[in-house]
């Protein structure tokens, strides 16, 4: 049986001209350092400080060159887990990129990020409370090594853009046999959820709406809200995908939106037999006519002066203040959001996903709202309660109208394909909190409005909501009644963002029981590059096989303590006391 092996002297990567001993624009910094678990050696670093600028003599503003790509040679072969030995340095980031690695036979890098937590969180001792000389370390992958190098290269930020960070400490190989199989050793193609055909493009509608339905036998769905800036991120982004159980994807469309980077995203995600959705959030309409600030992000956002220009398209308080987003009691609000579900549509994407979580409700208490109420009851909403059942109601269709619109669109335009597009909405954590906030769910699931109804947790404390916000088991249980015979497949929003692969695990167990199709994650690029929970979160789709895999999330993450930093000690009682 082969041995563990930790190599932590990253001095020995490749080639030897892009390692320097000291700070150098372009090159990787080598650290000594010493750890209280007995690993000690020279790591990988390269950051920037504008202290490095003045001691360059640089002029202002010139731009730094982050060090190439570099090989560490790991002289083994066999099966091993792969884990990686991370110096976090600044305790301001709980998550982001550190580091992209990858092995010489891989087509592409993997986005090593930051796992730490914060309280709201949760109780996660082993990721909270960082320090400034604590270092994590954590698993990435199983892989037959074969006498592969590991490639090293500095990171981007989550859109693509340089970020002048990088640290890599030492890489650990725990070997894998018949005595010790790899964790969540079942294989997609053995067990799991069988991927749903990488035919797309084909325009037949049976094909088409095969994919459709094949969409639900992956479980998993991922929202990227913020799309990223460059092809290359976004096939980087896409490719994360790949022998996972994720099988349809949320692409944020909002904001500035490239249509060629969202081309590159369906194209990729075609090729990895994953559907992918238009993402469309109507908070794009927030404004506010006291802070200038957020009128210029209202135009960032839709690149339309329909915010500054049409203030009486305004929702309503019951005191008639204008809040600082638009309403759909308007038409013209509604032809602007069908305009620009369809502009988005035109890029290829295979449905459209409405982020009704977010900007809720949709209607207050706008003069035409109000004077229908009255005309049919008799009596001013202004004065009733926030829970009376027939103002409830009677926003809630004025909202359901317009989504009945928005699959109409939906239909022609995938008509026009030879095809079926699909709808998936984001609603509150219980039916009674959707219809409260104007999301008459049960209705959208009955009447075919909604193929895929991802239920968020409800983030409001407005006074008459009837559920508490956190996703429940029996909240989930209501959703599955309320839909009827209908075919749309319910997904429970997986929360909190930041937690242990266990904690995935069991929260997919409690969700699971409720009845449901599937599970949602919520920005996903965040996610993803959380390489510990990431390695759980992969095989949710494997529900069946879950109760089993209590043991493989063991040894996932685990923290130490620099000792000494370039020799010097670290101890706080003697060192590092200046602040």
């Amino acid at each position: 049986m082969n041995q563990e092996v930790v190599i932590s002297d990253l001095g020995t990567c490749l080639p030897a001209s892009s390692l320097c001993p000291e700070w150098c624009d372009g090159k990787w910094m080598l650290l000594d350092y010493e750890t209280d678990i007995g690993i000690s050696g020279r790591m990988l670093y390269y950051t920037y400080y504008p202290v490095f600028q003045a001691a360059m003599r640089r002029p202002q503003g010139e731009i730094f060159v982050n060090p190439p790509p570099v090989t560490l040679p790991l002289n083994v072969s066999g099966r091993y887990d792969i884990h990686l030995g991370m110096h976090y340095a600044s305790t301001a980031r709980l998550d982001g990129p550190q580091i992209l690695v990858r092995l010489a036979g891989d087509d592409a890098y993997a986005t090593i990020g930051r796992e730490q937590c914060q309280p709201k969180d949760g109780d996660f001792a082993e990721k909270s409370g960082f320090g400034i000389f604590d270092m994590a370390e954590v698993f990435w992958r199983t892989a037959d090594l074969g006498d592969q190098d590991l490639i090293i290269a500095p990171p981007v930020d989550y859109y693509g853009t340089d970020q002048y960070f990088a640290n890599l400490a030492y890489v650990r190989l725990v070997p894998v046999d018949d005595e010790r199989p790899a964790r969540f050793a079942s294989h997609r193609s053995e067990d799991g959820p069988d991927p749903s055909p990488a035919s797309t493009s084909d325009t037949s509608p049976s094909t088409s709406q095969q994919n459709l339905d094949l969409v639900t036998e992956n479980r998993l769905v991922a929202y990227y809200g913020g799309p990223p800036r460059t092809r290359t991120a976004a096939i980087d982004w896409i490719d994360c995908f790949a022998d996972t159980d994720f099988g349809l994807v949320l692409w944020g469309t909002g904001g500035d939106a490239d249509s060629e980077v969202a081309r590159t995203a369906i194209e990729r995600a075609h090729e990895h037999g994953l559907q992918i959705y238009a993402s469309v959030r109507f908070s794009g309409l927030k404004m506010d006519n006291y802070l200038p600030i957020h009128e210029i992000y209202a135009e960032y956002s839709l690149g339309s002066s329909i915010v500054t220009d049409h203030p009486e398209w305004r929702k309503l308080s019951p005191q008639g203040l204008p809040t600082n987003s638009m309403s759909l009691a308007f038409p013209e609000v509604q032809d602007f959001w069908l305009a620009e579900i369809e502009r988005v549509l035109a890029w290829g994407f295979d449905g459209i996903n409405i982020v009704t979580a977010r900007c809720f409700p949709f209607v207050l208490y706008e003069d035409p709202v109000v004077q229908t109420f009255i005309d049919q009851f008799g009596e001013d909403p202004r004065s009733l309660p926030a829970d009376d059942e027939r103002w409830i109601h009677h926003r809630a269709q004025i909202v359901t109208d317009f989504i009945r619109r928005i699959r109409h669109l939906a239909d022609s335009v995938g008509a026009q394909r030879g095809t079926k597009l699909g709808t998936a909405y984001h609603t509150m954590n219980s039916p009674a909190n959707s219809l409260f906030f104007t999301i008459d769910a049960a209705t959208w699931m009955q009447e075919g409005l909604m193929d895929h109804c991802i239920v968020h947790p409800c983030h409001s404390a407005a006074p008459g909501m009837p559920d508490p916000g956190a996703i429940e088991a029996d909240l989930l249980a209501q959703f599955v009644s309320a839909r009827g015979e209908s075919p749309c497949r319910i997904y429970a929003d997986i929360y909190p963002r930041r937690m242990p692969a266990e904690g995935y695990r069991l929260k997919a167990l409690e969700y699971y029981a409720a009845g449901i199709d599937g599970l949602s994650l919520w920005d996903t690029h965040a996610r993803r590059t959380r390489a510990s929970e990431w390695s759980m979160i992969r095989r949710l789709g494997h529900r069946e096989q879950l109760e089993q895999w209590r043991e493989d999330t063991d040894g996932l993450f685990r923290r130490s303590t620099l000792s000494t930093l370039q020799g010097i000690t670290t101890d706080r009682a003697y060192s590092f006391t200046d602040g």
